[in-house]
């Protein structure tokens, strides 16, 4: 009796190790620690592994996906330290590490899923073309790519501006892209990253404030979005770009309301959106010049915002040097036409800079004249004239070898040279044969 009580308390005992057992090797399993490898599949795939993830190309990529390939990616996709690996080359743009990823993707869920499809996203902004071609070739499918192109850095999870920033690079990647064959995946791309940009928008609560300024900018408007949340209603506008560019052309056009609300937040922006900004605001200018200086009198512009705005003109003028005469004198013409006592500071302001520009510019103009007539006789200079040769058999060849490599070392100091007047008069190659020629002689 007794004997048979121990028996089954053993057998109890055992049962519960072997549950426990099985308990902690899931959990191994799931962390990634000690991942059990299958057997056959280590002596095939270790070397590979550790090459392709150590080196990921197109050769080690071969290796890795061969015979034994879906052996090696359960290695790889048991271990959170073989993926993070996997993960953070395709972060930085590696195609073979992406190719590889992109392949098994169907075989996780979860964090990892989530991981590798953001990892894919952050691939995009150093290869966009790559990953839609992916797309393209069936490797990703139209989820994969959707979730990719959306699922943004973790660091700008709680940044509305980040992520719609974010959100407005990888748009002009796609964009950017010329390829005809991968018209279908752009399309896909952009329908993608807009739909993901619309949800950001509309949960900031400043979606409807914001579209009303946008489309119908007015006092009104303006005052809605300026009394309710400003910096959150700010970035709905100025850190999507579809809707900063709207309100530039509602500024370059001359909506001065458009342009009070630009002018107020230039110190939020930087680069090229400050730089189309400050344009768009000169060209606000020509249709509003009076409000425009009002614009620095009531420090809605600071002195350099204004200079700049009054001098940066249309990207159309960017080769056309008589153009931008003509545009500053135009625009000083309508600053000459106010007439506001309380203005007359800003008027004066605005008439020095754009006189100065003018100045710079009539400048710039007459050297290009002149160069450009240097130039023009210069290609003339020579034309028809037959060649001569000097030589002479008493001419020691040691000498002027050594002449030749000694003008070499020193050819600052003989810079060539057409001018009679100068420090190097008439410096050519005929002067530099001659001399040559002497030196052998002596």
């Amino acid at each position: 009796m007794n004997n048979n009580i121990i028996a089954k308390e053993c057998r109890d005992i055992a049962a519960t190790f072997s549950r426990l057992a099985s308990f902690f090797a899931g959990l191994c399993i799931a962390l990634g620690v000690g991942a059990p490898i299958p057997a056959k599949a280590m002596p095939n795939c270790d070397e590979k592994i550790k090459a392709f993830l150590a080196t990921p190309d197109e050769r080690t990529l071969e290796a890795v996906s061969g015979a034994s390939g879906q052996e090696c990616w359960e290695v790889i996709g048991f271990s959170n330290v073989f993926l993070n690996s996997l993960i953070r080359s395709v972060e930085q743009g590696n195609r073979w590490a992406a190719q590889y990823l992109v392949g098994y993707l169907r075989k996780l869920d979860g964090g990892n899923l989530e991981d590798s499809l953001r990892a894919l996203g952050q691939f995009s902004d150093h290869s966009m073309a790559q990953l839609l071609r992916f797309r393209k070739d069936g490797r990703l499918s139209e989820h994969g790519l959707v979730n990719a192109l959306t699922m943004l850095p973790i660091s700008l999870n709680n940044s509305l501006c980040g992520n719609l920033s974010a959100l407005t690079v990888r748009r002009f990647r796609v964009m950017w892209i010329p390829l005809e064959d991968l018209a279908e995946a752009k399309a896909m791309a952009l329908k993608a990253i807009d739909g993901a940009a619309s949800k950001l928008i509309k949960s900031s609560g400043c979606d409807g404030k914001a579209k009303n300024l946008l489309t119908a900018p007015n006092e009104q408007a303006l005052k809605a979005v300026s009394e309710a949340d400003d910096k959150k209603c700010w970035m709905v506008i100025g850190c999507w770009d579809n809707n900063f560019y709207t309100l530039v052309r509602s500024v370059e056009q001359g909506n001065r309301w458009a342009a009070q609300y630009l002018a107020e937040h230039l110190k939020e922006l930087d680069g090229g959106y400050l730089g189309d900004s400050l344009r768009a605001l000169g060209q606000f200018s020509e249709h509003e010049m009076e409000q425009f200086l009002c614009f620095k009198k009531n420090d809605r512009l600071t002195e350099n915002q204004f200079k700049n705005a009054l001098t940066n003109l249309p990207l159309s003028l960017s080769d056309n040097l008589d153009g931008q005469l003509d545009a500053l004198k135009a625009r000083r013409e309508r600053v000459m036409q106010i007439t506001r006592d309380d203005l007359t500071e800003e008027r004066d302001m605005a008439l020095k800079v754009i006189d100065d520009a003018v100045s710079n510019l009539k400048l710039i103009i007459q050297k290009i004249t002149v160069i450009g007539l240097w130039q023009a006789s210069m290609a003339r200079f020579g034309q028809n004239k037959s060649v001569s040769t000097i030589y002479s058999a008493h001419a020691d060849a040691d000498k002027i070898k050594s002449f030749a490599l000694d003008r070499q070392k020193n050819i600052s100091q003989y810079p060539y040279s057409l001018n009679p007047f100068g420090e190097n008069k008439f410096n050519t190659c005929l002067n530099y044969a001659w001399a040559a020629l002497q030196v052998g002689l002596k």
